[in-house]
């Protein structure tokens, strides 16, 4: 019979064949019990040797002696065992062998698996007296010029995915038989060496970092194919070795989370009907979801042959579709800020449009979805950005340059008042709508109320996979309750708290109703400016990183002065003040307009802020941003970038893209300046617009922005506050303002 998993030993820390026997004596020791783990070296192709902390102790002289003596001086190859024998004393067969041919055999056998090192089989009982051993490490020495060398990273932080059924948990179902109709099955998920029995279809690329923390990473499934009985499970990703599960999601008979080795068990059923079945396989950490993966299973009856999912007959397959982590590296997601929402939408395989949450009350994520149609979603999403066109020029058809702005600092106050408590009414009632439509409040039947967890303000993420068609207005969400056909009037705390800030000049955010304090919350007559998220919440869209990029940007960094490289259209009437005001800021301001000039200030520039102050166009359906003057066509497009060199991989700058008077480039376009800037020239983030905007508008926002991020705040607080220094003025519209990068990005000094 196939070995048993509870005879492995599987407490391995991996290591290459010359690293420094002397810091894996110390890495061993530093093991909460160190007798029971086992230091796997590998040799070379399929090769490996296994030490335990005695066996160190027993090389201690040597190790006093030459404190770099490598890990293959004190280890020979082991004897292996294949996982899937059918007789363990296949083992001792070899062990045999071995000594016929007189060549010496370690006490343990390294289990494998395709070829992989699982586990590791006690072959032979040793009396080595381990305690001594323990007791001895404090009498070892490095001496100068002899320190330990680091050992190499593990290289097992690839996810892996696949189905097994209820009685064999720990196998593969048959790659070429489809799932039954109304069967239940086991989703098994882990993270480890890439598995051949996994059908990621593309496993994950890992990166060499060095690991310094351990990390916990919440694992949710979403499936309106499936029915799930459990969905959502946690993993622990140590510094060292593999991984072990924390919160199980499913136990299969005879396991616990001790001995699950690592696995995620989700129990499903398929659906009854054959076909194509999906879900989607979700992973977090800290609340911010950092890899999300679409799952395809063909479900046919016994003995049929149905269609499969390629020209390999693949009958179940997983695809990455959202990526902010290729390495999964500790070091990089323990700096992520604890989330309070991700939000993913995503086209499903029908064309209908899903939105899958994730809430955090503080103990716990739980998940909720809900499904539109591409045609009920647009429209809700259109009607949404039509009531912003009239909040800002009085039509709700696309800007022309004869509109007129509504909120322009030259109409007198009290007029502009008007216009913000009815234009705050009537977007409230499109992001009720539209919040309605995206989000339930039950979560998996539990009835827990989402509103009352995003009460208080916190970090939302919007998690897309960079489709124009999976980006919604998430600033317009606006979760009050309110009676959307009825008459409105606007919160009286928020009067109050409106006079207050102009005549002193605080800011709203720590005012009551943007404390989570609204005095009117539940009356369904009153509309208060915090029920909007864009308001109340510090949202970031974070864009996904693509094979083989840079990973998600936590931190920008600088040294003494951050740099700001600043490109702009020469004839804004409004210029100089915003140019003064830009010099004013604790940053070294580099600035150019026309086109060969901003090309060569970017190419030859280190900046930390990219800043575009600039129209936005569109010709021959090629989106353009246009610097210069009316003078000439200083355009510059979207493959300008790649091939006139323009990379900071180093300094990951924040892009802010400020496109006044715009009449061509919807949102859909000017995503492709994102893509643009997030992969070619590696930005940490870019800042963008829902609709065309005006210069007051423009300069308030960027001004208020650049104000706070430089001074250390967080990326989705500066967004909030610049928003809500517009809104003090009297002024909605910085919620048209898009921030696709990490809500808790921030300016560090080096």
């Amino acid at each position: 019979m196939p070995i048993k998993p509870p005879d492995l030993k599987t407490n391995l820390l991996r290591a290459g064949g010359d690293a420094s026997a002397a810091l894996a004596l110390h890495a061993l020791a530093k093991r909460p019990v160190s007798e029971d783990w086992l230091l796997l070296i590998d040799l070379g192709p399929n090769q490996y040797g296994i030490l335990n902390l005695g066996d160190l102790m027993l090389a201690e002289a040597q190790l006093r002696a030459d404190a770099q003596l490598a890990l293959r001086e004190l280890v020979q190859p082991c004897l292996s065992a294949d996982a899937d024998d059918d007789d363990p004393a296949t083992v001792r067969q070899r062990q045999a062998r071995l000594r016929e041919q007189g060549r010496p055999i370690n006490r343990y056998a390294v289990v494998l698996r395709d070829n992989q090192p699982i586990g590791a089989l006690l072959a032979q009982r040793s009396g080595q007296n381990l305690t001594s051993g323990l007791e001895a490490l404090g009498s070892i020495r490095v001496g100068p010029g002899h320190e330990p060398q680091p050992l190499p990273q593990r290289n097992d932080r690839y996810v892996n995915t696949n189905f097994t059924s209820l009685a064999l948990p720990n196998q593969r179902i048959d790659p070429a038989i489809a799932l039954a109709p109304a069967a239940w099955y086991y989703f098994r998920f882990w993270i480890g060496v890439p598995a051949a029995d996994s059908i990621e279809h593309q496993p994950t690329a890992i990166q060499p970092e060095l690991l310094t923390r351990d990390i916990d990473l919440v694992v949710l499934l979403f499936s309106e194919d499936f029915r799930l009985t459990e969905s959502q499970g946690a993993i622990s990703v140590p510094v060292h070795g593999p991984t072990v599960v924390k919160t199980p999601a499913s136990l299969p008979d005879g396991l616990t989370a001790e001995s699950s080795q690592g696995y995620l068990f989700f129990r499903i059923q398929a659906p009854a009907e054959p076909g194509v079945a999906s879900l989607r396989c979700s992973v977090y950490c800290h609340g911010l979801q950092i890899q999300s993966r679409l799952v395809h299973a063909i479900v046919a009856p016994d003995g049929e042959q149905p269609p499969a999912l390629d020209e390999q007959g693949t009958l179940r397959r997983s695809m990455l579709d959202f990526n902010l982590s290729s390495s999964l590296a500790p070091q990089i997601l323990s700096s992520v800020e604890e989330h309070r929402l991700s939000l993913m939408l995503n086209s499903t395989t029908d064309g209908t449009h899903s939105f899958r949450v994730a809430a955090n009350d503080g103990q716990e994520l739980f998940a909720t979805s809900a499904s539109l149609s591409p045609a009920a979603l647009a429209n809700l999403v259109d009607l949404a950005r039509k009531r912003l066109h009239e909040a800002a020029w009085g039509s709700t058809s696309e800007y022309t340059p004869q509109a007129s702005y509504r909120y322009d600092t030259n109409i007198p106050l009290p007029t502009r008042l008007e216009h913000m408590r009815a234009d705050l009414i009537d977007i409230a009632k499109r992001g009720a709508v539209l919040y309605n439509s995206a989000i339930k409040d039950v979560a998996n039947g539990k009835q827990k109320s989402l509103r009352q967890i995003m009460k208080t303000p916190g970090m939302v993420q919007l998690a897309s996979k960079t489709n124009a068609s999976d980006v919604v207005p998430i600033a317009l969400f606006y979760d009050a309750l309110i009676d959307s056909i009825g008459s409105l009037t606007l919160c009286p705390q928020f009067e109050q708290s409106l006079a207050k800030v102009q005549s002193s000049g605080t800011s709203l955010i720590d005012e009551p109703c943007f404390l989570g304090q609204c005095p009117s919350a539940g009356d369904l007559s009153i509309v208060c400016p915090s029920g909007f998220w864009g308001f109340r919440q510090d949202i970031g869209m974070p864009y996904p990183v693509r094979a083989g990029g840079p990973e998600l940007a936590t931190s920008i960094t600088f040294a003494q002065q951050p740099q700001i490289g600043l490109a702009y259209f020469s004839d804004f009437p409004l210029l100089k003040d915003h140019l003064d005001h830009l010099g004013s800021l604790p940053a070294v301001l580099s600035e150019a307009s026309a086109r060969k000039e901003v090309l060569t200030l970017l190419q030859n520039s280190t900046p930390q802020l990219v800043y575009f102050y600039c129209h936005g166009a569109e010709i021959d359906t090629i989106p353009l941003i246009r610097v210069g003057s009316e003078r000439g066509a200083d355009y510059i497009a979207t493959d300008n970038f790649a091939n006139y060199e323009i990379d900071w991989p180093d300094q990951r700058p924040l892009v802010f893209i400020n496109g006044c008077h715009t009449t061509a480039l919807t949102p859909d376009k000017a995503l492709s300046f994102v893509k643009t800037f997030m992969e070619d020239t590696s930005a940490s983030g870019v800042i963008g617009t829902e609709i065309t905007i005006f210069e007051p508008l423009a300069q308030t926002f960027a001004e208020t922005f650049f104000q706070h991020f430089l001074a250390g705040v967080p990326l989705g607080r500066a967004v909030r506050i610049a928003r809500l220094a517009l809104l003090a003025q009297g002024n909605p519209l910085g919620l048209v303002y898009l921030p696709f990068a990490y809500a808790g990005l921030r300016m560090l000094a080096r």
